[in-house]
């Protein structure tokens, strides 16, 4: 089921300042899931049946593949919803997990079942070769006949389509944002305030001593012990490992630089490898944030081989790397994107 949302209308009080008021909802006050619940559950009792069971698999993508390794041990890449494959397999047996008997499946619409023609031929191969149905509550799909099949294999590429294009939209959108400098969505980063762009100056303090503490020669599990001694919490509120402080120590955020994710794909294992690269403009050269400060070296790009001391992002720093900076946050070096004042 969606779990997009739909317009609100009233919620319950809310108090500001010790005085009561009302106020009112938006779309986030209201789930779309149980909306679509309660429509399928009027849809079928009111033709008579018995609602039994509800399936659900919320933030899902029915479009989006995965690499996975394939029963002959190859790797390929497939749309992975394990609910939906479990509930066609229910159907085929007329039984819910609940143990209730099942005569066919209820969507609020064709896109809300799938939006990958390979699941789609899954559901038209149940309800074909099984005779139980699967139907929408809108009434467009309808996979018993030759012409529903081929209207619903029609409106699941268009909607395949449309999903491609909105992600390809916004990966340009993405890279609009890492060619300026410009932090994306998500949370935020360790030593930085929400905007991202501003110092938290508690947390960079840590993250300097945490440096000088790196490149005398301490290890990362002390760190990690003295912060979470001191009630020191990453950026969710939650407890450090030395994992997490290896790679925040290894992100070119440190030094001001701009940073993305690169996928590569091997070959030989069959496995994707991602790494933290630093991003570069047009030209080559490195971007910087859209802070208040970005990386300036001292005496104007250094040699191929250098120490460096700038002001990184505002964490006035040491670096201790090489140039061109390293691309990779596992091929750097232990304190390649450190910054301590």
């Amino acid at each position: 089921m969606s779990t997009e949302e739909a317009e609100g209308e009233l919620s319950s009080d809310d108090t500001l300042e010790g005085q009561s008021r009302h106020r009112f909802t938006t779309g986030r006050d209201i789930k779309s899931t149980e909306e679509q619940e309660r429509d399928g559950r009027q849809l079928v009792e009111s033709r008579g049946g018995r609602y039994v069971y509800t399936y659900m698999e919320p933030d899902t993508s029915a479009w989006k593949r995965r690499r996975v390794r394939l029963p002959d041990g190859s790797i390929g890449y497939r749309v992975v919803r394990p609910v939906y494959e479990g509930a066609l397999e229910d159907l085929k047996q007329a039984k819910a997990p609940n143990g209730e008997r099942i005569d066919g499946l209820i969507v609020y619409d064709i896109d809300r079942l799938t939006r990958d023609p390979r699941h789609l031929e899954d559901a038209i191969e149940t309800v074909e070769h099984y005779h139980r149905p699967i139907i929408d509550i809108t009434g467009t799909l309808d996979l018993l006949t030759d012409n529903g099949r081929a209207m619903a294999r029609v409106v699941v590429a268009m909607a395949n389509k449309q999903s491609a294009d909105t992600a390809r939209r916004v990966r340009r959108n993405h890279k609009a944002r890492r060619d300026r400098g410009i932090p994306v969505g998500g949370t935020r980063p360790f030593g930085w305030q929400e905007d991202k762009r501003t110092l938290n100056p508690a947390e960079a303090q840590h993250i300097r001593e945490a440096v000088r503490r790196i490149i005398l020669g301490v290890e990362w599990h002390a760190i990690v012990a003295d912060w979470n001694r001191q009630g020191v919490t990453t950026s969710k509120g939650n407890p450090w490992t030395w994992i997490g402080l290896r790679d925040m120590m290894r992100n070119p955020r440190l030094c001001g630089f701009r940073s993305h994710v690169v996928i590569e794909f091997d070959p030989e294992s069959g496995r994707e490898i991602r790494r933290l690269t630093i991003a570069h403009d047009d030209q080559g050269e490195p971007v910087t944030g859209s802070g208040r400060r970005s990386w300036k070296w001292p005496n104007g790009r250094p040699s191929k081989r250098s120490s460096a001391t700038g002001r990184c992002a505002g964490v006035a720093a040491t670096r201790v790397s090489t140039w061109p900076p390293a691309h990779s946050a596992v091929a750097s070096r232990s304190a390649a994107h450190c910054c301590a004042r």
